[in-house]
C-alpha cells in the first residue's frame, strides 16, 4: 500500500513540476495569450547594439489565390534595432500587461504585416524558399512604410498554409 501511495504522490509532483516549467517557458517566449508573455523584450545584440523583440499575436489571413480558398496562419516576431521608436516601445514594456497599450504599440506593425501576408499566394509560400522570400518582402515593406522601426530579423513562430 505504501509503495502505491508513494508512486501516486511522485507522479502528481512530477506532473505539477512539468506544468510549471511549461508555464515559465511560455511566459518567457511570449506564448501566453494573456499579459504575462508577448509584447516587447529588450536584448543586447552583437556588437553592443540593443535590439528588441516585438511579438505579434498569431495572424490569420486569406491568401490572394484565384480560388479564394487559401489561408495562412502565422506567428511573427520582429527583431528591431535600437532607434527612437524602438526605445519608445521598450519604455512602454511595463504597461504592456494592459491589452489596450499593447494593441496601440503593435497595431501599425500588425497592419503592415497583414497587408503583405494577404497579397501572397499559396504556391509561392509552399516553395522551399517561400518563407525566406516572404521575410525579405516583409522587411522591405516595414522599412518603406515605417522608417522609425529598423527590422534586423523576422522570425516565424508558427506558419500554417491551407489550400
Amino acid at each position: 500500500m505504501l509503495p502505491l501511495m508513494l508512486a501516486i504522490m511522485l507522479t502528481i509532483l512530477l506532473t505539477l513540476a512539468g506544468a510549471a516549467g511549461v508555464v515559465v517557458y511560455l511566459a518567457k517566449t511570449g506564448g501566453l495569450p494573456f499579459g504575462l508573455g508577448g509584447g516587447i523584450a529588450a536584448n543586447g545584440g552583437s556588437g553592443g547594439a540593443t535590439t528588441y523583440a516585438i511579438v505579434l499575436d498569431p495572424l490569420v489571413v486569406n491568401l490572394a489565390d484565384a480560388n479564394q480558398h487559401g489561408y495562412l496562419r502565422a506567428g511573427v516576431t520582429l527583431r528591431v534595432q535600437s532607434s527612437a521608436e524602438s526605445e519608445r516601445l521598450a519604455k512602454t514594456t511595463p504597461a504592456l500587461t494592459d491589452g489596450k497599450v499593447q494593441a496601440e504599440v503593435s497595431a501599425p506593425l500588425r497592419d503592415i504585416v497583414l497587408d503583405v501576408l494577404g497579397r501572397q499566394k499559396v504556391e509561392d509560400l509552399l516553395q522551399p524558399d517561400g518563407k525566406e522570400k516572404l521575410k525579405v518582402i516583409l522587411k522591405k515593406a516595414l522599412q518603406d512604410r515605417d522608417s522609425d522601426v529598423k527590422v534586423a530579423d523576422i522570425y516565424f513562430t508558427e506558419f500554417l498554409v491551407q489550400q
